[in-house]
């Protein structure tokens, strides 16, 4: 009878979006700008959830503690994690903000500072002949585009807002995620109780545990590879390095493309400078990005992904067209955790029926 009725309801909510499109359109982007802080909210605690486990079962795991271990290991990550974001602030925003308007204050000239004088020792003369045009042409765009973004950057109150307000809701989250799971596993069960709904929940919580870990080391990762990134550009003398390492790590969310897209853009912004630093900024962002793959990604990301390439790239390029940022950053993760899920729920199905088809002894 109750699969009846959501049946039902289902129904009638799939016509009413499909006959009054226009308005269910309106009305899912109210709830999902009501909900926003939510959403920050939940992945801020599956962020956090993973340090904060890691010290309860270490440092904090003394019984002594048992009334404060998770007050005391909350309280520690955001020190932590604080500290590391004002340090950060107090080195790469001031030369960001100066990065920036020395752009700005460039554009104007860049079209007569010779774009193919530098290329025209490497490449051929029908390639050549094109790149004042081609350079012209972007250097417009950025010209246009980077006022636009820095007005954009300043109209951000509500954004802020809403992430610190996720942040905090993330926080209560954390200190009370246990009796949150289980009302919402009563609530589950009280509407369903039955044997299956059951492993569904088995399998949802060991899929939300990959979920939290791919989160969490897909952030500690980029932040790994920011600094990687900023010695190796203050080493090296590159122009703009504290505004190409933040495109760089904040790029490195992006699973497989991110560090091209980034490497583009930040390579526009050092050739405009000096084009032979920005030939050795391609040289230095290879090594850097091969040193990653080989050691830091397979060890905090890799592990918890096992997707195979063409799923890597369909969630960035799906979750991208359908989510923009958002589906940039979790489409990875969000596939890796579906397919946890169903392989998990695949895994108690076999196990039931071997269990009902092995005769007892």
């Amino acid at each position: 009878m109750a699969k009846r009725v959501w049946a039902g309801i289902g129904i009638l909510l799939i016509l009413f979006i499909l006959l009054n499109f226009e308005h269910a359109v309106k009305i899912g982007g109210a709830i999902g700008r009501a909900f926003y802080p939510v959403f920050i909210g939940i992945l801020v605690a599956l962020i956090l959830n993973t340090p904060i486990k890691l010290l309860e079962k270490t440092i904090l795991a003394s019984p002594k503690l048992k009334k404060v271990r998770r007050a005391l290991s909350l309280a520690i990550t955001l020190v932590v994690v604080l500290g590391m974001a004002t340090l950060a602030g107090f080195l790469l925003i001031p030369e960001v903000i100066a990065s920036v308007k020395n752009i700005i204050d460039k554009l104007p000239d860049l079209q007569e500072s010779g774009w193919s004088e530098f290329f025209g020792r490497v490449m051929p003369d029908f390639i050549t002949g094109n790149l004042d045009k081609i350079f012209s042409e972007i250097t417009t765009g950025l010209k246009n585009f980077l006022p636009k973004a820095l007005e954009a950057f300043r109209n951000t109150f509500r954004t802020v807002t809403d992430a610190l307000l996720g942040f905090f809701m993330g926080i209560l989250l954390i200190l009370s995620k246990e009796k949150m799971v289980e009302s919402l596993r009563k609530l589950v069960l009280y509407l369903s109780n039955s044997e299956k709904t059951k492993k569904t929940l088995a399998a949802l919580e060991l899929a939300t545990e990959k979920f939290s870990k791919f989160l969490a080391g897909q952030l500690f990762e980029a932040v790994i590879f920011g600094i990687m990134c900023f010695i190796a550009f203050t080493i090296f003398r590159l122009p703009y390095a504290a505004l190409a390492t933040v495109i760089m790590a904040l790029a490195n969310l992006i699973p497989m493309v991110g560090g091209y897209v980034g490497g583009v853009v930040s390579f526009i912004f050092i050739f405009s400078a000096d084009p032979s630093k920005a030939l050795l900024f391609v040289i230095v962002i290879v090594v850097l990005q091969q040193i990653e793959q080989l050691t830091t990604y397979p060890l905090v990301v890799g592990k918890y992904v096992k997707l195979s390439s063409f799923w890597i790239l369909f969630s960035v390029v799906v979750g991208g067209g359908l989510f923009g940022f958002w589906g940039l950053v979790l489409g990875v993760p969000v596939v890796a955790f579906a397919h946890h899920f169903f392989q998990v729920m695949y895994d108690l199905k076999i196990n039931r029926d071997k269990l009902i088809l092995t005769p007892k002894p």
